[in-house]
């Protein structure tokens, strides 16, 4: 009841490696707004992170979910998984997906509280295009795809003052905190930009539309490169 009347929404993000169908089913079966699942490209590169079977286990509880309107799969974006990106968004599609969230790899010095690499704007932009591209070559021939692609602050500010076909659109929006949104066909493309970093809680980052980003970091203390964490 609280929540309907804030209009609250509240999901669980997780990688799925050890929960079972009947378990997924009862979660949607309840007030959880979305079940949010990590992948991070269809061979190689998922089972460098995330191992072994783990595509394979995702791959079958998906394939086993009756009503998948409230799952999401979540991907982050390093500099040379994008194609694998968009294999993803093209296989889950086909087994009824329609919402996939990307944001980029950030490597994260706790100690000075703030990023201390992340993926240059251009290959975000380019990534933009992949998509975009995707979009237009599958119009109209799926229900509604919607691909959330979350930008860092120093991503939104290289993207603006460089000119590209963003520049334009983020001066528009992100001043006035509007959402940044392509129409393609009965498709969406939709841009997030950060409201709020807490880097003292591995930059968890709050969207302007009060979305929590997963983040992926690199605790250069204890060497785990690469390896993405769910908040």
């Amino acid at each position: 009841a609280y929540s309907a009347k804030y209009q609250l929404f509240y999901g669980l993000v997780t990688n799925a490696s050890s929960i079972n169908l009947e378990a997924v089913q009862k979660l949607l079966l309840s007030n959880l707004s979305y079940l949010e699942i990590s992948v991070e490209g269809l061979h190689d590169y998922d089972k460098a992170i995330r191992g072994e079977s783990h595509f394979r286990t995702i791959d079958n509880l998906i394939n086993g979910i009756s009503d998948k309107r409230k799952i999401n799969l979540t991907s982050t974006i390093f500099e040379d998984n994008q194609a694998e990106l968009i294999d993803v968004i093209r296989h889950f599609s086909e087994r009824g997906i329609t919402k996939f969230n990307f944001s980029s790899y950030v490597e994260f010095d706790k100690d000075k509280q703030n990023p201390t690499k992340e993926i240059d704007s251009s290959a975000m932009l380019v990534f933009f295009e992949k998509c975009r591209s995707f979009l237009e070559s599958c119009k109209n021939q799926h229900d509604c795809i919607d691909i959330r692609l979350c930008f860092t602050s120093k991503q939104c500010y290289d993207l603006f003052v460089s000119d590209n076909i963003l520049s334009d659109m983020i001066a528009e929006k992100i001043p006035k905190g509007k959402k940044i949104i392509y129409s393609i066909g009965n498709h969406i493309l939709e841009l997030n930009f950060p409201l709020i970093s807490i880097p003292y809680m591995n930059q968890l980052v709050i969207t302007h539309e009060g979305y929590v980003i997963s983040c992926a970091i690199e605790d250069r203390k204890s060497g785990s490169a690469g390896m993405p964490r769910p908040i």
